[in-house]
Protein backbone atom coordinates (compact mmCIF):
# COMPACT_ATOMS: atom_id res chain seq x y z
CA UNK A 1 0.00 0.00 0.00
CA UNK A 2 0.80 3.68 -0.40
CA UNK A 3 3.18 5.00 2.44
CA UNK A 4 3.20 1.30 4.41
CA UNK A 5 6.70 -0.30 3.95
CA UNK A 6 6.28 -4.20 3.81
CA UNK A 7 7.32 -6.58 6.92
CA UNK A 8 10.74 -8.08 6.55
CA UNK A 9 9.82 -11.60 5.49
CA UNK A 10 7.12 -9.90 2.70
CA UNK A 11 7.59 -12.80 -0.05
CA UNK A 12 6.45 -9.97 -3.15
CA UNK A 13 9.90 -9.24 -3.57
CA UNK A 14 10.72 -12.68 -4.72
CA UNK A 15 11.23 -14.12 -8.14
CA UNK A 16 8.04 -16.24 -9.26
CA UNK A 17 9.17 -19.78 -8.11
CA UNK A 18 11.05 -19.07 -4.68
CA UNK A 19 7.65 -16.72 -4.06
CA UNK A 20 5.19 -19.44 -4.69
CA UNK A 21 7.62 -22.01 -2.50
CA UNK A 22 7.67 -18.97 0.32
CA UNK A 23 3.80 -18.56 0.57
CA UNK A 24 3.38 -22.28 0.62
CA UNK A 25 5.93 -22.49 3.23
CA UNK A 26 3.39 -19.44 4.79
CA UNK A 27 0.30 -21.75 4.63
CA UNK A 28 2.01 -24.21 6.15
CA UNK A 29 3.20 -22.12 8.89
CA UNK A 30 -0.12 -20.87 9.33
CA UNK A 31 -1.76 -24.14 10.53
CA UNK A 32 1.48 -24.76 12.64
CA UNK A 33 0.52 -21.51 14.47
CA UNK A 34 -2.95 -22.07 14.76
CA UNK A 35 -2.08 -25.78 16.13
CA UNK A 36 0.21 -23.99 18.82
CA UNK A 37 -2.31 -21.71 19.79
CA UNK A 38 -5.36 -23.99 20.72
CA UNK A 39 -2.47 -26.08 22.18
CA UNK A 40 -1.91 -23.05 24.46
CA UNK A 41 -5.38 -22.29 24.67
CA UNK A 42 -6.50 -25.51 26.05
CA UNK A 43 -3.22 -25.92 28.36
CA UNK A 44 -4.49 -22.19 30.38
CA UNK A 45 -7.94 -23.56 30.60
CA UNK A 46 -7.13 -27.18 31.65
CA UNK A 47 -9.47 -28.55 29.18
CA UNK A 48 -12.73 -27.47 30.95
CA UNK A 49 -13.48 -24.40 29.69
CA UNK A 50 -17.48 -23.23 29.25
CA UNK A 51 -18.36 -22.15 25.37
CA UNK A 52 -17.77 -18.11 26.52
CA UNK A 53 -14.36 -18.50 28.13
CA UNK A 54 -13.22 -20.93 25.45
CA UNK A 55 -14.25 -18.26 22.92
CA UNK A 56 -12.16 -15.79 24.38
CA UNK A 57 -8.99 -17.66 25.39
CA UNK A 58 -8.99 -19.22 21.82
CA UNK A 59 -9.37 -15.82 20.32
CA UNK A 60 -6.69 -14.25 22.66
CA UNK A 61 -4.04 -16.94 22.08
CA UNK A 62 -4.64 -16.68 18.49
CA UNK A 63 -4.41 -13.23 18.08
CA UNK A 64 -1.11 -13.19 20.48
CA UNK A 65 0.59 -15.82 18.17
CA UNK A 66 -0.58 -15.71 14.52
CA UNK A 67 -1.09 -11.19 14.88
CA UNK A 68 2.70 -10.99 14.89
CA UNK A 69 3.75 -13.13 12.66
CA UNK A 70 1.39 -12.03 9.80
CA UNK A 71 3.00 -8.65 10.52
CA UNK A 72 6.27 -9.90 10.09
CA UNK A 73 5.45 -10.12 6.63
CA UNK A 74 2.25 -8.10 5.59
CA UNK A 75 2.34 -4.40 4.50
CA UNK A 76 -1.35 -3.89 6.06
CA UNK A 77 -2.50 -1.01 8.12
CA UNK A 78 -2.97 -3.57 10.64
CA UNK A 79 -5.11 -0.74 13.24
CA UNK A 80 -6.58 2.89 13.56
CA UNK A 81 -9.91 4.35 12.70
CA UNK A 82 -9.76 4.04 9.04
CA UNK A 83 -12.98 2.37 7.15
CA UNK A 84 -14.83 2.16 10.91
CA UNK A 85 -18.01 4.38 9.18
CA UNK A 86 -17.97 1.38 5.98
CA UNK A 87 -18.05 -0.98 8.44
CA UNK A 88 -21.03 0.68 10.73
CA UNK A 89 -23.16 0.79 7.09
CA UNK A 90 -22.53 -2.54 5.98
CA UNK A 91 -23.20 -3.89 9.79
CA UNK A 92 -26.40 -2.22 10.01
CA UNK A 93 -27.38 -3.38 6.50
CA UNK A 94 -26.69 -6.83 6.88
CA UNK A 95 -28.81 -7.12 10.82
CA UNK A 96 -31.55 -4.90 9.86
CA UNK A 97 -33.45 -7.82 8.04
CA UNK A 98 -32.89 -10.13 10.92
CA UNK A 99 -33.90 -7.88 13.24
CA UNK A 100 -36.83 -6.65 11.63
CA UNK A 101 -38.08 -10.31 11.23
CA UNK A 102 -37.46 -10.78 15.33
CA UNK A 103 -38.79 -7.76 16.14
CA UNK A 104 -42.33 -8.85 16.92
CA UNK A 105 -41.47 -12.10 18.68
CA UNK A 106 -38.80 -11.86 20.86
CA UNK A 107 -38.46 -11.38 25.04
CA UNK A 108 -36.29 -11.30 27.62
CA UNK A 109 -33.52 -14.38 27.74
CA UNK A 110 -33.52 -14.15 31.49
CA UNK A 111 -30.24 -14.86 31.72
CA UNK A 112 -28.91 -12.08 33.86
CA UNK A 113 -25.67 -10.60 32.73
CA UNK A 114 -24.02 -12.84 31.13
CA UNK A 115 -24.97 -11.90 27.77
CA UNK A 116 -22.24 -9.18 28.58
CA UNK A 117 -19.62 -11.39 29.27
CA UNK A 118 -20.41 -13.34 26.24
CA UNK A 119 -20.39 -10.28 23.74
CA UNK A 120 -17.11 -9.16 25.37
CA UNK A 121 -15.75 -12.72 24.72
CA UNK A 122 -16.75 -12.42 20.85
CA UNK A 123 -14.52 -9.57 20.22
CA UNK A 124 -11.41 -11.79 20.47
CA UNK A 125 -12.83 -14.14 18.96
CA UNK A 126 -13.48 -12.47 15.68
CA UNK A 127 -10.33 -10.29 16.20
CA UNK A 128 -8.63 -14.29 15.42
CA UNK A 129 -10.18 -15.14 12.70
CA UNK A 130 -9.96 -11.75 10.73
CA UNK A 131 -6.12 -11.88 11.84
CA UNK A 132 -5.81 -15.06 10.62
CA UNK A 133 -8.17 -15.22 7.35
CA UNK A 134 -8.34 -12.08 5.79
CA UNK A 135 -5.32 -10.77 7.52
CA UNK A 136 -2.58 -13.89 7.79
CA UNK A 137 -4.16 -16.31 5.02
CA UNK A 138 -5.17 -13.29 2.36
CA UNK A 139 -1.28 -11.62 2.63
CA UNK A 140 0.40 -14.69 2.55
CA UNK A 141 -1.97 -15.99 -0.88
CA UNK A 142 -1.84 -13.28 -2.53
CA UNK A 143 1.03 -14.33 -5.32
CA UNK A 144 2.54 -12.08 -7.48
CA UNK A 145 0.00 -9.21 -6.01
CA UNK A 146 -3.20 -11.00 -7.22
CA UNK A 147 -5.82 -10.26 -4.93
CA UNK A 148 -8.83 -12.57 -6.15
CA UNK A 149 -7.49 -15.89 -5.93
CA UNK A 150 -6.14 -15.28 -2.61
CA UNK A 151 -9.43 -14.09 -1.12
CA UNK A 152 -11.44 -16.96 -2.63
CA UNK A 153 -9.46 -19.41 -1.58
CA UNK A 154 -9.02 -18.05 1.83
CA UNK A 155 -12.81 -17.75 2.21
CA UNK A 156 -13.06 -21.00 0.91
CA UNK A 157 -10.96 -22.04 4.21
CA UNK A 158 -12.87 -20.26 6.66
CA UNK A 159 -16.27 -21.45 5.78
CA UNK A 160 -13.99 -25.02 5.76
CA UNK A 161 -13.57 -24.82 9.32
CA UNK A 162 -16.83 -24.34 10.39
CA UNK A 163 -17.37 -27.36 8.73
CA UNK A 164 -18.07 -28.93 12.24
CA UNK A 165 -20.15 -26.99 14.34
CA UNK A 166 -23.08 -28.27 15.27
CA UNK A 167 -26.23 -28.30 12.77
CA UNK A 168 -24.12 -26.99 9.91
CA UNK A 169 -25.91 -27.33 6.47
CA UNK A 170 -24.34 -26.67 3.04
CA UNK A 171 -26.37 -23.11 2.65
CA UNK A 172 -25.15 -22.10 5.72
CA UNK A 173 -21.13 -23.25 4.90
CA UNK A 174 -21.93 -21.13 1.88
CA UNK A 175 -22.62 -18.17 3.35
CA UNK A 176 -19.74 -18.25 5.65
CA UNK A 177 -18.14 -18.32 2.78
CA UNK A 178 -19.62 -15.42 0.99
CA UNK A 179 -19.73 -13.53 4.17
CA UNK A 180 -15.69 -14.33 4.18
CA UNK A 181 -15.60 -12.89 0.89
CA UNK A 182 -17.22 -9.75 1.68
CA UNK A 183 -15.01 -9.64 4.51
CA UNK A 184 -11.86 -9.94 2.57
CA UNK A 185 -13.35 -7.38 -0.18
CA UNK A 186 -13.94 -4.69 2.75
CA UNK A 187 -10.83 -5.27 4.00
CA UNK A 188 -9.00 -4.45 0.58
CA UNK A 189 -11.29 -1.44 0.58
CA UNK A 190 -10.30 -0.08 3.72
CA UNK A 191 -6.88 -0.87 3.84
CA UNK A 192 -6.69 -2.21 7.35
CA UNK A 193 -8.77 -4.78 9.56
CA UNK A 194 -10.11 -2.76 11.89
CA UNK A 195 -13.50 -2.70 9.82
CA UNK A 196 -13.76 -6.43 9.31
CA UNK A 197 -13.30 -7.06 12.75
CA UNK A 198 -15.98 -4.77 13.90
CA UNK A 199 -18.49 -5.95 11.26
CA UNK A 200 -17.36 -9.67 12.45
CA UNK A 201 -17.97 -8.70 16.21
CA UNK A 202 -21.34 -6.56 15.55
CA UNK A 203 -22.77 -9.57 13.88
CA UNK A 204 -21.85 -12.49 15.93
CA UNK A 205 -23.06 -10.16 19.06
CA UNK A 206 -26.01 -8.71 17.70
CA UNK A 207 -27.89 -11.94 16.42
CA UNK A 208 -26.70 -14.00 19.05
CA UNK A 209 -26.04 -12.52 22.14
CA UNK A 210 -28.59 -9.39 21.92
CA UNK A 211 -31.12 -11.48 19.25
CA UNK A 212 -30.85 -14.52 20.76
CA UNK A 213 -30.31 -16.87 17.40
CA UNK A 214 -27.85 -19.32 17.30
CA UNK A 215 -24.28 -17.86 15.87
CA UNK A 216 -23.47 -20.64 13.47
CA UNK A 217 -25.05 -23.31 15.06
CA UNK A 218 -24.05 -22.39 18.60
CA UNK A 219 -26.40 -20.86 21.41
CA UNK A 220 -25.00 -17.76 23.58
CA UNK A 221 -26.15 -16.23 27.10
CA UNK A 222 -28.43 -13.78 25.14
CA UNK A 223 -30.17 -11.06 26.14
CA UNK A 224 -33.73 -11.60 24.35
CA UNK A 225 -34.23 -14.39 22.92
CA UNK A 226 -37.34 -15.20 20.42
CA UNK A 227 -40.66 -16.65 21.32
CA UNK A 228 -40.86 -19.39 18.80
CA UNK A 229 -38.09 -20.98 16.70
CA UNK A 230 -37.12 -18.61 13.92
CA UNK A 231 -37.35 -19.94 10.57
CA UNK A 232 -33.78 -20.42 9.56
CA UNK A 233 -33.19 -23.71 11.80
CA UNK A 234 -30.49 -24.76 14.36
CA UNK A 235 -27.62 -23.35 12.73
CA UNK A 236 -28.23 -19.41 12.86
CA UNK A 237 -29.16 -16.75 10.14
CA UNK A 238 -26.32 -17.87 8.49
CA UNK A 239 -27.92 -20.77 6.80
CA UNK A 240 -31.03 -18.40 5.36
CA UNK A 241 -31.15 -17.31 2.07
CA UNK A 242 -32.29 -14.40 2.94
CA UNK A 243 -28.63 -13.77 4.03
CA UNK A 244 -27.19 -15.15 1.21
CA UNK A 245 -29.27 -12.36 -0.98
CA UNK A 246 -28.28 -9.40 1.50
CA UNK A 247 -24.47 -11.00 1.49
CA UNK A 248 -24.70 -10.45 -2.97
CA UNK A 249 -26.31 -7.36 -2.80
CA UNK A 250 -23.61 -5.88 -0.28
CA UNK A 251 -21.34 -7.45 -2.41
CA UNK A 252 -22.51 -5.84 -5.54
CA UNK A 253 -23.28 -2.55 -4.10
CA UNK A 254 -19.38 -2.42 -2.39
CA UNK A 255 -17.78 -3.48 -5.94
CA UNK A 256 -20.14 -0.30 -7.57
CA UNK A 257 -18.99 2.26 -5.05
CA UNK A 258 -15.22 1.16 -5.01
CA UNK A 259 -15.29 0.80 -8.47
CA UNK A 260 -16.69 4.66 -9.01
CA UNK A 261 -13.81 5.74 -6.47
CA UNK A 262 -11.32 3.85 -8.76
CA UNK A 263 -12.63 6.09 -11.67
CA UNK A 264 -12.34 9.01 -9.66
CA UNK A 265 -8.81 8.52 -8.81
CA UNK A 266 -9.35 8.53 -4.86
CA UNK A 267 -9.69 4.72 -4.25
CA UNK A 268 -7.10 2.42 -1.85
CA UNK A 269 -3.60 1.91 -3.34
CA UNK A 270 -3.86 -2.05 -4.07
CA UNK A 271 -2.54 -4.10 -1.22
Amino acid sequence: MRGIRPGALDPGRLRPVPELLARLGLLAAFLVLISASRFLATALTGGHAGLVTGFAVSGAMSCAIVGPAWLSFSSSRAAGLRGIPSALVLSAYLLLPFAVSLAGGIAPAGAGTGWIGALLALLPAAAAEEIGFRGYLQDALTYRGRLLPASIISSILFAAVHSGNPAITPLGLFNIGLFGFLLCRLRTATGGLQAPILVHWLWNGVTGVVLGAQVSGYRLPSLLEPSSPPPWGGFGPEGSAALTAVLVSALIGMHLATGRKGRAGTGPAPA
